[in-house]
Formats: C-alpha cells, sequence, structure tokens
C-alpha cells in the first residue's frame, strides 16, 4: 500500500510554505496530484510518493538556480 501525502505535508517536508508550493501546481512547475472530495464539501490533493519526489526535485532545482543568481 502506497502512502499518500497532503500538500501541506509536502510543504513541511520541503521546507517551503504551502503557498509556494500551490504556486508551483498554478504556473504549471508541477504536475496536478490526485484530487479527491474530502467529507463532500472541498478537494484535497493527495500527493504520492512520486508526486513528493518530482516536488523535491524541482526545489532542489530552483534553490541551486536562485543561488548561482546570488553569486554572479
Amino acid at each position: 500500500m502506497t502512502h499518500e501525502y497532503t500538500t501541506k505535508q509536502v510543504a513541511d517536508a520541503l521546507g517551503v510554505p504551502k503557498r509556494t508550493v500551490l504556486s508551483w501546481l498554478r504556473n504549471g512547475l508541477l504536475r496536478e496530484p490526485r484530487c479527491a472530495p474530502q467529507g463532500g464539501v472541498k478537494k484535497f490533493r493527495w500527493w504520492s510518493e512520486a508526486d513528493v519526489l518530482r516536488a523535491a526535485a524541482l526545489a532542489v532545482r530552483l534553490r541551486d538556480k536562485k543561488k548561482k543568481k546570488e553569486t554572479t
């Protein structure tokens, strides 16, 4: 059985605010994870381990790009 994570859990694991992860989704930098209704009212994003790994790779690329820009 695979474990799924909330957007908040993913953001915490990456060390970024939740709004940053949501921004990446809005701007097309990350593919939308599986969405499912929770409690019949809200839709929740459920991140698979593969989704989390893609987000982590993006976070590393963006941090490296920021560091490189700061040193030039």
